[in-house]
């Protein structure tokens, strides 16, 4: 199975799929720090399937080594699409709908929900990994928040163990290549002061 990256060109088809949804042009980042990866990967039916991300070309080589040796693991993603094909009319709202259908995605121009701060899935440096089973669970004044969990959601939240298909932990195979790679883990943030974000793994530059 062929993995391949390339640059992403104005006059591409590409382009005018994404242009005005995951990304606009810009101050922060540049069509030419974008890189279109395809790779193959299992899916929950364990059927091998073709999936497309968008990264920042910062964690290009990343990217692929991760993507690979899960495929070679048969690490199981439900599905591994661009945000557009959940395109709603803006990029928050589409966000949460990709979520909601358990896609794995990187690359969408957003600020973090509820903020003014800029996403690191804004700059292609942030991926989500089966959303669905490893939910996003908001930080109220210190508190953490699980109302707008529906059933599922909230039996994740509350149920994380490596015995459980899909949930990502400390023993899981995306945390531990991730992790070895230089990605911070959204579920070992403090709860006292931020949301837990066990589907989020990001790369954060040095500066």
């Amino acid at each position: 199975m062929s993995f391949k990256s390339e640059k992403i060109d104005r006059d591409s088809n590409l382009f005018n799929y994404i242009n005005n949804r995951s990304y606009r042009d810009n101050l922060d980042i540049e069509l030419g720090d974008l890189r279109y990866i395809t790779i193959y990967y299992y899916n929950f039916n364990n059927s091998i399937c073709i999936g497309h991300l968008i990264v920042n070309k910062i964690i290009e080589e990343d990217i692929l080594y991760i993507f690979s040796e899960l495929y070679n693991n048969r690490y199981q993603l439900y599905s591994v699409k661009l945000i557009e094909e959940f395109w709603s009319g803006d990029n928050l709202s589409t966000d949460k709908l990709s979520m909601k259908n358990n896609n794995s995605s990187c690359f969408n121009y957003r600020l973090i929900d509820g903020s003014n701060r800029l996403s690191y899935h804004a700059l292609g440096l942030a991926v989500d990994i089966n959303p669905v089973n490893n939910p996003y669970i908001i930080n109220r004044n210190g508190v953490l928040d699980y109302s707008d969990l529906n059933d599922e959601g909230l039996y994740y939240a509350s149920n994380r163990d490596k015995s459980i298909p899909h949930v990502i932990t400390h023993n899981d195979l995306a945390y531990k290549l991730f992790t070895e790679r230089g990605f911070i883990w959204g579920g070992d943030w403090d709860s006292k002061y931020r949301s837990i974000d066990y589907q989020h793994f990001e790369k954060i530059l040095k500066r």
